[in-house]
């Protein structure tokens, strides 16, 4: 097949463009931990697909990777964020598809219902672009309706299958497919086959769309790691380690329960958390002939290092081995390499550390052309560019080893110990990044101040380093003892006490034998001797249902115990055989080299702490950390009350205290005057 003149001129402007190489700087290699040889078979522009091993090591703006040459010379590259569309949009091309021939079948069987086959013969309109992706689309009157479909090209007296898969449209859980993807095909006639139980024909009509212009990369899927699961009333919230290289445009949900109709919500979470709400779809499995199943949530950009998944059960029992998986569509890497012969590798792809800022090359009039002419995108960058083989990953040996964060490296002013009451021990893993992460425990959070503003971390020359905190990084769960309950008149009593007590909670569950319930309590908290009611309402829970009883508490309530009252009226108390409570855990990001340091804690007049790493939030929660040893909470050998008052706060209690004193003193003196005084008629 002869090349069209525009197309011969595409590529030479695209040849032009990448030909050129940039030289790199001296200490290119020492940003990247990692190196993979690329071998290149044939001169002329070459296309890497790159494997998900390698961009889930990338850090969010994907801009710690590099191609040299085998000279050491930096390459330019063009990275092809192709985003993945479903049909629709206002750039969607229709094509309506003329129906040439039609047989229509109806099958009788013995044991089972008739079987109702429709044969559609379609002419392919001559002017379709043949390069574009198209989905064949059905419309039909039949209000509901699941049926198998399989489409054939027929060419030259052959029929090659080209899709097949299931048609449905259920209104009563509001789901159906109607259309299928075809991979690329010529100006041939197509061959549809619709079969089915149901007692009629659907009598379809038939056209085809397309919008995308370019036929996708190949997908990548991976399993991703679930941080926590919690039941929380009617809800399953998942959360999810996303890895940061991987921009998922899907997230899929595998269980092995049979059948099952859910809404799922996907939310952004985790350090450096602020999209929101990512997406939402109903997610469902219904059985029988025709399996029919949804079981992806179409996703938006999320910059959390986590996914947040939140299930509503209603009155349905929880999902079940519970799996889930990000579907991203593989970054595509457009460069010129010379071959250097099917055993020397042409160049080599360094990648990872986060260090490295995204390059700028000279590609700008690429870039535009690809916006502004779709065919070139189609003809010269993906079916003319020469896909590439890597070699094994490996080690990098002239990496420098320095941390992401090393810029940040360096400690405080000293801080004197004395004013706090309470110590950790931490122990700083190595990290690429120099990242340290400390979760703390719900027995910190009882101590510190909600602000965590008595919270500092310190060297053995009692110099602080400086962390950004986020004071709601994860949920977790802590066991409450129960006792009771104790009858008072129609009410039962139950006491409710944290493990640790001035324990911030956001919520309590409670576990309760019985299958139905619908009583009014009132829930107290007390704190240091004094109640007050934190919450009112019903217990409720309908015939059938098992799931716990959540309570909602005023965000960080802090307790010693809580007290719950039922009215139970006639009926007999309520069994609850298990409570727990729910808390924001804090986490604190450190930028500090390997080592053991000293966490303090307990000191209510202190003041925020003032570091210009918050300055920096962004680029701290977007790296890569080691979870911290942290070693048991132990009182301060070095915690002198009297230190408190050299501070700013002790300082004016001090002075105010003082003042009162002097005041009492001088009242007192009066007084004692006024008593001496004679009582006789001459005073």
């Amino acid at each position: 097949m002869r090349m069209s003149t525009q197309r011969l001129v595409t590529l030479a402007a695209v040849y032009t463009l990448f030909a050129g190489t940039a030289p790199g700087q001296n200490d290119l290699r020492a940003l990247f931990p990692r190196q993979v040889s690329i071998f290149v078979n044939e001169a002329g522009l070459s296309r890497l697909d790159l494997p998900a091993s390698i961009a889930e090591q990338l850090d969010a703006e994907r801009g710690d990777l590099r191609i040299v040459d085998a000279d050491g010379r930096e390459t330019p590259y063009l990275l092809d964020t192709a985003q993945r569309l479903d049909g629709g949009g206002p750039e969607t091309a229709r094509l309506a598809l003329k129906v040439v021939d039609v047989e229509r079948e109806r099958r009788d069987r013995r044991d089972a219902p008739a079987l109702y086959r429709e044969t559609y013969v379609l002419d392919a309109p001559a002017d379709r672009n043949e390069l574009l992706v198209w989905d064949l689309v059905i419309e039909t009157r039949a209000p509901e309706f699941v049926r198998r479909m399989k489409v054939s090209l027929l060419s030259d007296a052959t029929e090659n299958q080209l899709a097949a898969g299931p048609l449905f449209r259920i209104p009563a859980s509001g789901v159906e497919r109607t259309r299928m993807t075809l991979p690329r095909f010529g100006n041939n006639r197509l061959k549809v086959e619709i079969e089915g139980e149901d007692a009629s024909y659907l009598e379809p009509t038939f056209r085809l769309e397309h919008s995308r212009e370019f036929p996708l990369p190949e997908q990548d899927r991976v399993e991703l790691s679930a941080v926590s699961r919690q039941e929380e009333g009617s809800t399953t919230v998942v959360e999810l380690d996303r890895p940061r290289g991987l921009h998922a445009f899907a997230l899929q949900l595998e269980t092995p329960d049979a059948a099952f109709s859910r809404r799922v919500e996907v939310w952004d979470a985790g350090p450096g958390a602020t999209a929101g709400k990512l997406g939402e779809a109903l997610l469902y499995r219904i059985p029988g002939q025709v399996m029919i199943e949804g079981d992806q949530i179409p996703l938006g950009q999320p910059t959390g290092a986590r996914y947040r998944v939140v299930i509503h059960n209603q009155d349905s029992p929880p999902l079940s081995d519970l799996r889930f998986t990000s579907l991203s569509q593989r970054l595509r890497l457009l460069f010129t390499l010379e071959p250097k012969g099917s055993d020397a590798p042409a160049g080599t792809l360094l990648f990872g550390g986060g260090r490295a800022p995204r390059p700028r090359y000279d590609l700008s009039a690429l870039e535009q052309m690809i916006r502004e002419r779709p065919a070139a995108r189609n003809q010269a960058l993906i079916y003319d560019a020469t896909p590439v083989t890597l070699g094994p990953v490996e080690p990098n040996p002239a990496f420098a080893g320095a941390p992401t964060l090393s810029f940040a490296m360096r400690p405080g002013d000293s801080v004197d110990p004395g004013p706090y009451t309470h110590q950790r021990v931490l122990t700083l893993q190595p990290s690429d990044e120099g990242l340290s992460t400390v979760r703390l425990r719900l027995e910190d959070l009882a101590l510190a101040q909600p602000d965590l503003r008595d919270v500092r971390i310190v060297d053995a020359q009692s110099r602080q380093w400086a962390y950004v905190s986020e004071l709601a990084a994860s949920r977790e769960t802590a066991s409450l003892a129960v006792s009771g309950p104790e009858r008072k008149a129609d009410l039962s009593e139950y006491t409710l006490t944290p493990p640790v007590a001035n324990a911030p909670l956001d919520r309590i569950t409670l576990m309760i034998d019985a299958e139905f319930i619908d009583r009014a309590f009132e829930l107290f908290g007390t704190q240091g001797g004094a109640e007050r009611m934190l919450a009112q309402g019903r217990l409720e829970r309908r015939v059938g249902e098992q799931q716990p009883i959540p309570v909602a508490l005023p965000a960080g309530t802090r307790v010693d115990e809580l007290r719950l009252a039922v009215v139970d009226g006639n009926d007999a108390p309520l069994r609850i055989e298990s409570a727990t409570g729910e808390y924001s855990a804090a986490h604190l990001y450190i930028a500090a080299p390997t080592g053991v340091y000293t966490l303090l804690l307990g000191n209510p007049d202190d003041t925020p702490p003032s570091y210009e790493l918050e300055t920096a939030r962004a680029a701290v929660l977007a790296a890569r950390g080691a979870e911290a040893q942290v070693g048991p909470l132990e009182d301060n050998p070095g915690f002198r009350r009297a230190s408190r008052l050299t501070s700013e706060t002790g300082l004016h209690q001090a002075l105010l205290w003082g003042a009162l004193i002097l005041v009492v003193a001088g009242l007192s003196v009066v007084t004692l005057r006024a008593v001496k005084q004679p009582t006789d008629g001459s005073a």
